[in-house]
């Protein structure tokens, strides 16, 4: 019985690492950065359509150009991200969120003691 309880204790720790591999940490009081896609098809929203390869530069959350051309501004971008002809959705975002996470504390989600007992208990309560 111990072994099957150590062999589900490291899936647990495995989904764990994971999760915390896969979250993303906001940069609080730097500059965004400009981002420069080349060979891109972007998709049209409003007319549900992909358009020629094109290449785009992005700064934070907006973006400046759209050019057929790399300009000089897409070429001196600081990341540049060769697109390959995939394509480019504006404004799409990631929803998957667990948020029976939210109320844990780091230290308690790295605790070899979490189980589902605590996890539900603490996300029931709030933070």
């Amino acid at each position: 019985m111990r072994r099957r309880s150590s062999f589900f204790q490291e899936i647990r720790l495995i989904h764990l690492a994971f999760f915390l591999s896969s979250i993303s940490i906001p940069s609080f009081g730097q500059e965004s950065q400009r981002i420069a896609f080349e060979n891109v098809r972007v998709f049209d929203q409003c007319t549900l359509s992909l358009s020629s390869p094109q290449h785009v530069l992005i700064e934070g959350n907006r973006i400046l150009q759209v050019s057929k051309d790399r300009t000089s501004e897409m070429k001196n971008a600081p990341i540049q991200i060769a697109g390959k002809g995939k394509t480019l959705i504006p404004g799409l975002i990631d929803v998957h969120v667990h948020l029976v996470f939210g109320s844990l504390s780091m230290v308690e989600m790295m605790s070899p003691g979490l189980n589902q007992e605590i996890i539900l208990d603490k996300s029931g309560k709030g933070a």
